[in-house]
Order: C-alpha cells, then structure tokens, then sequence
C-alpha cells in the first residue's frame, strides 16, 4: 500500500505520475524488471511528467541504467577526473571544494535521490556557517553539481537519468576594481606582517578571503610552490 493519497494520476505511455503527499512521483514498466516507481523530488507536476518521458524514451533506445548506487561523491569525481584530463587550470579549486564542502555535505546522497531539497538543504548549510560565504562563491560550488550530472548524463548508457535543476543565485558582489602592480606594491607595504602573505596569495591566485583563510599550513609547499587540495584536520 503507497503512503499517501495517490492523486492527479496521469497516464504518459506505459507509466504515470501521481502525487504522494507534497512531491510527484512517477510508475511505469521495463520488461524484466516489473513495475518502477521513483520520485521526481519536486512539488511541480511538469517536473515528474519531464522525468517520466525521459525514462521511458532510455527504455525505448536501450539506454535505461538507473543508478541506484550512484552517490553524488561518484558524481562529483566525474568533474576532477574531467577538469584533469582537460589540464583545467581550475583543478586545484574545484577539488578543495568538493573535498572541503559539498563531499561532507552530499557526498553520500544518492544521484536518483537529489533534487532541489538537497540544494536548499546545502543553501542553508553553508549560510549558517561561522563564514557565510557570498553568493558568487555558493555559485561557484552549484556550478560544480550542476556540472557533474552532465557530464552523468552525456555517458553511454547515462549514469543519471535526469539532470535536475540548479538555481544560480544573484550575485550581488561582482569585483569592480583591480589593483595594478604599483598599487599592489604600495598597498603590501603598508599591510601589517601577518596579512601579507594572505595578501600577496590571494592577489596571484584570485581565490577569495574565506577560502583562503581554510587553508592550512600542512598543504602548503613552499619549496614546490603550491597548495596542495584536502584540508587538514
């Protein structure tokens, strides 16, 4: 027996949608395989009607492979092994943020099982935090999720069968100026020791106060010349 009051029933094909309590979710049948049933994680019925087609068109060309295992940890390894083979000049940020971030945060949910719940949930996660981060800098981390179910969802078979949507917040903080290498000069002369070297680091990689500031002794080879990813306990 379904939990819930089955309603809006709809019927696309060889499935249909129906709605437990808030959320829609979708039936329908795969030969060898029985009855289906998934949730669409929104409260939108479109939603849930989109995700029903898009599974039975994966059934029709053979492409059909949930991934009930798949974490998004698996996910977000799509992007660094991508970022890596493309010799990404970014690589470096991006694994510090899914190591230092969204890994702690969603790494173990289920590809099938994220949608837009997760990303408030993350939202509210990182707002709460002692450094609430700006919106460019939570941009940049949706950027990475909304990353990693595509590049899911371009491999043959799919890893994912749908690519949820993941909002872009405003940013309301974009950079207006920059300093040229006098002012530079002049500005680190004036600046007491102990922010210089955040300072000088921060103006030749471009990364942000609250990113830096978690960086830790234990990453840093000065004799390599680099930051090494993963945090330090």
């Amino acid at each position: 027996m379904e939990r819930g009051k089955l309603s809006g029933m709809g019927k696309y094909g060889m499935g249909h949608v129906y709605r437990r309590d808030h959320i829609w979710w979708i039936a329908y049948s795969k030969a060898g395989m029985g009855q289906q049933r998934e949730s669409s994680k929104s409260r939108r019925r479109e939603d849930a009607v989109r995700l029903l087609k898009a599974r039975l068109g994966e059934i029709v060309t053979g492409n059909f492979a949930r991934p009930e295992r798949m974490t998004m940890r698996e996910l977000f390894q799509l992007v660094v092994d991508d970022y890596t083979a493309r010799d990404h000049r970014s690589l470096y940020y991006v694994k510090l943020r899914i190591d230092t971030h969204l890994v702690p945060a969603v790494g173990k949910i289920r590809a099938t099982e994220f949608g837009s719940e997760e990303v408030e949930r993350y939202l509210r996660r990182r707002r709460n935090a002692e450094h609430r981060p700006a919106n460019a800098t939570l941009n940049r981390a949706l950027a990475i999720i909304k990353r990693a179910f595509r590049l899911a969802a371009e491999r043959t078979p799919p890893l994912v069968g749908r690519v949820p949507h993941i909002l872009t917040l405003k940013e309301d903080n974009v950079r207006t100026g920059f300093l040229d290498d006098e002012r530079y000069r002049a500005l680190l002369h004036e600046l007491p020791d102990y922010l210089k070297m955040l300072f000088v680091v921060g103006y030749h990689t471009g990364v942000r106060k609250g990113e830096l500031l978690m960086v830790r002794w234990a990453q840093v080879d000065l004799k390599g010349r680099e930051i090494r990813r993963g945090m330090a306990r």
